[in-house]
């Protein structure tokens, strides 16, 4: 691949990269490991290095192949280079060279947008968030006619097309047009080693291994290990029903109980934990009206003393000062990205270390199994459930299961 001078300098790791010739090199990097910014600058060098060439940028979303392509790229490009009658704005974006060349931004969320032949460089980036078909059957066949290379980077998202490709990579005997790179976030020697300890700190280890140490886990999606392994079994092993685990537990308190508050479209959950973090009561209610609701948790706070009422207050502030006047001892909580952030996190560790038990309820397994989180290009983790899916039971599960914080009191007022 023609080079010019670079004026950006790449670290040892990333220069490996760049003067590896491979057709078709994958690169497995943690975050900020600076996958994105190599790739840029490559993009940009191939396309002022090769006239009359067709070069393609794709990203999982068409914002992203603006933000992360398009913007980056036109800034590494020198303004005299660029000609401006032949770019374009709209979509797919189009940066055109006055050596004849065209870099054009597209994404795999949109139909049709990875259909073409003639390609002769693409850069994939985020290459774990593509569907199998954005390189089976659409990027791959593009690159035919010319024989064209492809830098293919991401962070792993389980074990995919991307996965696969990686392994061909690794297998040059067998595979000797891919090249396969592994790279942890401690490759970047500009971003201290404390940063990514803090991470792996306040992360799952599942989360942390993927994210920063960049390897494939499978279901990576998932936040929370070894669901099952936490559910109560009778003497033959055998997964405890909620009428077998009720009757035949007996529970100490004191209690932590976690409300999520709910009325129509999702649902209100009233959780309590005993003191060895065995489910003491699931109550999960839909359509009713407040008034119903509140005599639920009543109920609950009534059969589980001494307790701490952990209560979603992101929504309905009457409704706390209500249970407080009934005598409940309610900690209201609202929601921020960093507070449920650190719930979910003390939840997975909880569980992973096999501190929290629970019966066989459907609801709660299900929705522990499919809860999953995603990360931004800046290494933000962002945790929810799927699509069509619900969190209600994992909220105040979370709600229930945050450690107690040494001199905390009560709320009597609101």
């Amino acid at each position: 691949m023609p080079r010019i001078k670079r004026r950006w300098s790449p670290h040892p790791v990333q220069r490996a990269i760049l003067t590896d010739s491979t057709r078709f090199r994958v690169v497995a990097a943690g975050r900020r490991f600076g996958k994105t910014e190599m790739a840029n600058h490559e993009c940009a060098e191939y396309a002022m290095g090769v006239p009359d060439s067709i070069v393609w940028w794709v990203a999982p979303t068409y914002e992203d192949a603006n933000e992360l392509g398009y913007d980056r790229i036109k800034k590494i490009i020198p303004p005299a280079l660029i000609d401006d009658e032949r770019s374009r704005k709209r979509f797919p974006r189009r940066i055109a060279l006055t050596n004849g060349t065209e870099i054009s931004f597209r994404s795999s969320d949109r139909e049709d947008s990875l259909r073409g032949r003639g390609v002769d460089y693409v850069v994939i980036d985020e290459a774990g968030s593509h569907p199998n078909t954005a390189w089976y059957d659409e990027l791959r066949p593009s690159l035919s006619d010319t024989l064209g290379h492809a830098l293919i980077i991401g962070t792993p998202k389980g074990r995919n097309w991307f996965h696969d490709v990686f392994v061909r990579g690794e297998d040059t005997a067998n595979h000797p047009q891919y090249a396969a790179y592994h790279a942890t976030s401690y490759d970047n020697p500009f971003v201290p080693d404390s940063e990514i300890e803090d991470a792996r700190e306040s992360m799952p280890q599942r989360a942390f291994k993927q994210e920063y140490l960049a390897e494939f886990i499978d279901d990576s999606g998932g936040v929370f290990r070894d669901v099952r392994a936490n559910i109560a079994t009778d003497a033959n092993g055998r997964p405890l029903s909620p009428e077998q685990y009720f009757e035949e537990t007996s529970f100490e308190g004191p209690y932590q109980i976690g409300v999520d508050l709910a009325r129509t479209q999702n649902y209100a959950v009233t959780i309590a934990l005993d003191h060895h973090g065995r489910l003491a009561a699931f109550e999960r209610e839909t359509g009713v009206t407040w008034t119903k609701i509140q005599s639920t948790i009543e109920a609950v706070a009534e059969r589980c003393v001494p307790h701490t009422c952990y209560v979603d207050a992101s929504r309905d502030n009457k409704l706390v000062q209500d249970l407080v006047d009934a005598g409940v001892q309610v900690r209201p909580i609202k929601f921020t990205n960093q507070s449920k952030r650190d719930m979910v996190e003390t939840l997975a560790t909880r569980l992973e270390q096999g501190e929290i038990e629970y019966p066989e309820i459907p609801a709660l397994v299900n929705e522990l199994q499919v809860f999953e989180y995603d990360a931004t290009p800046s290494g933000n983790v962002r945790y929810h459930a799927p699509d069509g899916h619900h969190d209600d039971t994992v909220d105040a599960l979370m709600l229930a299961a945050q450690q107690p914080r040494s001199g905390q009191k009560y709320v009597g007022t609101w």
